[in-house]
């Protein structure tokens, strides 16, 4: 800060980051460059008063909104538990300014689930494999009403390819419905704004993505952790071939192949994951 004309700190929470790519870093610089903006604006004579009251009310009714997202958790845990794991490889889009939230939410997602994702505008399609069948996460929410309508023909393109388009949308939007696998809702709210909620919903979503794979790879652990357990109170041989570990390999055995045919491992639970 001692090397800069000038400084904008930023503060969310009990403290000041820096340096730390962190979820309250981004909503706070988005914030704070949404403050910049204007004064430039009002500097410059490039924006006008109720402009400047406008955008201003809109800041204040962040935290609100962000509210509101955040008592869909569940909803949206639900959503990453049922279909997430179903793909191994995903992809993740958005339009216009909504193509910020998507780069946020692919660091966010690739960070806490350890897998290489795909990042595009919703146009660019053709730079995201479709032949590899991938779970997409479409950041819809707060595109303007003249590009929304190609956002839909883009996903109806998604699921013909047989991907698995999640959508984050606005409320009382229903034109995906029918193209989408799943769908986030989130409120109303302006272009700008709608940028952190898309980012919001996204955090949210890899975080359950990241506690379901937790949770499979929970089903090999155990098993691990029992026979450890019992290797550091005899030999090998005796506890490989007692009953009761001979019993749960065989149930072991017979849940691991349901679950495969149900596709539960289609994701990227690795044996090192699993350790």
């Amino acid at each position: 800060t001692t090397m800069v004309d000038g400084v904008l700190y930023t503060s969310n929470g009990r403290d000041i980051e820096m340096s730390v790519a962190s979820t309250k870093a981004f909503y706070s610089q988005v914030t704070a460059g949404e403050i910049l903006t204007i004064t430039l604006a009002y500097l410059t004579n490039n924006i006008t008063e109720p402009q400047i009251l406008e955008r201003l009310t809109a800041l204040k009714r962040l935290p609100e909104l962000l509210d509101q997202v955040l008592a869909q958790e569940n909803q949206i845990a639900q959503i990453a538990g049922r279909w997430a794991i179903k793909r191994h490889h995903w992809a993740i889009v958005g339009s216009g300014p909504n193509y910020i939230a998507a780069q946020e939410v692919r660091i966010k997602l690739s960070e806490l689930c350890y897998k290489s994702i795909a990042c595009d505008f919703v146009e660019d399609k053709k730079h995201i494999d479709l032949s590899s069948e991938p779970l997409i996460l479409v950041c819809a929410a707060g595109t303007p009403q003249s590009v929304l309508g190609d956002l839909v023909k883009d996903v109806a393109i998604f699921k013909a390819h047989n991907s698995l388009p999640i959508v984050i949308v606005h409320e009382g939007e229903a034109r995906f419905d029918p193209y989408a696998t799943a769908i986030i809702r989130v409120p109303q709210a302006d272009e700008l704004s709608s940028i952190v909620l898309n980012t919001l919903a996204g955090h949210l979503f890899g975080y359950h993505v990241a506690q379901s794979i937790h949770s499979l790879s929970r089903f090999f652990a155990a098993l691990r952790d029992r026979l450890v357990a019992a290797l550091d109170n005899s030999s090998p041989d005796l506890v490989l071939l007692a009953p009761d570990c001979q019993n749960a390999l065989d149930q072991f055995s017979k849940e691991f192949h349901a679950r495969r045919r149900e596709s539960v491992f289609a994701s990227s639970l690795s044996p090192s994951l699993c350790a």
